[in-house]
């Protein structure tokens, strides 16, 4: 009888020690679950990110591009703005030259 009494203890122990297991178990369950959605989640954020960055970096070369092209077209409107300034000054050389001998021929040539 003290076996089968003892017995008995060991067995609601054994069943004790099997539900504090399974339940144990169940907590890992349910915190990898959390883990496995969390790292889902992560994953998805991460996947997002990539992709905003690479469409920053398309961006980024594209202004790149366009920069390099304003800049060549700005050295070039700046040669042709030194050309017509320098054509300007030519043509007001000239004008006064001619308005000189104009006036040499009609006042100096005649006084003289």
């Amino acid at each position: 009888r003290k076996r089968g009494a003892g017995g008995g203890d060991g067995a609601s122990k054994a069943l004790a020690a099997s539900a504090a297991v399974s339940s144990s178990l169940s907590r890992l369950q349910q915190t990898m679950a959390a883990e496995l959605a969390r790292s889902s989640n992560t994953a998805q954020v991460l996947e997002s990110s990539s992709n905003t960055l690479a469409s920053t970096h398309q961006e980024t070369s594209t202004i790149d591009s366009r920069l390099g092209k304003a800049k060549s077209l700005l050295k070039r409107i700046g040669q042709n703005n030194w050309f017509d300034m320098a054509v300007t000054l030519l043509g007001v050389f000239v004008f006064a030259c001619v308005i000189l001998f104009i006036l040499k021929r009609r006042v100096y040539d005649k006084v003289f």
